[in-house]
């Protein structure tokens, strides 16, 4: 008799535990469904080297279904972002800054979101209703964000979930001329950080915790400089204090070649440019004084 009691105590147990989570499986289905919507079912793309990126349809914002991204001349950046990724807002939020110094004539720009395109975000940032797509039915077997270089004829040449590789890649494929992103670069510093004086203008590429730039403060600072210069200080992309202008993604970096910190930034004439990179704190002064 015991063992027939416990081979049934036994059986009800395992009977109310089965029954428990069925309840628990069907609960959160339905709370998916109240709280998102439908819940939908994505099919895994791979996407690698050399492949081209194709064979599924997409949405554009105001509901319309085409079949793939839309074909476009020359390079395309593919953004593949997610609405609620914390990593997305942020490369969304140097958008800007990427777009205007490597420019919209030789690269097209795509936003491809796995789930519903974000109104917020992309109006936030200025983005192009029409450069943002949602995939339908498939995801791409990646995170988010996720940045792709596709050539004139959608293959991909390079991917990164690394938006600081994304900056360096684009600089060394020389989709866009040195000479052109610099003279984009320029265009966008002068235009969002200096004002109307007639003093020179002097970008001061600077680091946290540099031993080099502690000493070059004081010169920067001096009566004789401050003369001569309006000078905005930039901080490393990989500043912690947000008060600071970072150079975010190392944009300004690649752009004109900064190997060392502190350096100089100096634009004189019609706009040319010189740097001043590693130099003896002695001889700085002479230096930005005679320039």
């Amino acid at each position: 008799m015991k063992k027939q009691v416990s081979l049934k105590l036994y059986i009800g147990t395992v009977s109310a535990l089965i029954a428990v989570i069925l309840i628990m499986i069907v609960s959160g289905i339905l709370f998916m469904k109240s709280d998102g919507g439908d819940v939908k079912s994505y099919e895994a793309m791979s996407m690698q080297y050399d492949d081209y990126m194709q064979g599924f349809k997409v949405k554009t914002i105001d509901g319309e279904v085409l079949e793939g991204l839309p074909d476009t001349d020359g390079y395309r950046v593919v953004f593949y972002l997610s609405s609620t990724c914390h990593g997305c807002a942020e490369i969304l939020d140097n958008y800007d800054r990427l777009k205007s110094v490597f420019g919209e004539e030789d690269i097209n720009y795509i936003f491809l979101w796995v789930d519903k395109i974000s109104e917020k975000l992309i109006e936030q940032n200025n983005i192009d209703r029409e450069i943002c797509y949602e995939m339908v039915d498939y995801k791409l077997s990646t995170t988010t964000p996720t940045f792709y270089v596709l050539d004139n004829n959608a293959k991909v040449k390079f991917f990164t979930t690394d938006s600081l590789l994304l900056v360096e890649k684009l600089v060394d494929m020389k989709i866009v001329s040195e000479d052109k992103l610099k003279e984009n670069a320029n265009e966008y510093i002068l235009k969002n950080f200096f004002g109307d004086s007639d003093k020179k203008k002097m970008i001061y590429f600077a680091m946290q915790g540099c031993k080099d730039c502690e000493a070059a403060d004081p010169i920067v600072e001096s009566k004789e400089v401050e003369e001569i210069y309006d000078v905005v200080k930039i901080y490393k992309y990989d500043d912690v204090d947000n008060s600071h202008v970072r150079d975010k993604d190392a944009i300004f970096k690649h752009t004109y070649g900064i190997k060392w910190y502190p350096s100089f930034l100096i634009f004189g004439k019609d706009n040319k440019i010189s740097v001043i990179g590693e130099t003896p704190v002695t001889e700085l002064k002479s230096l930005l004084v005679n320039q």
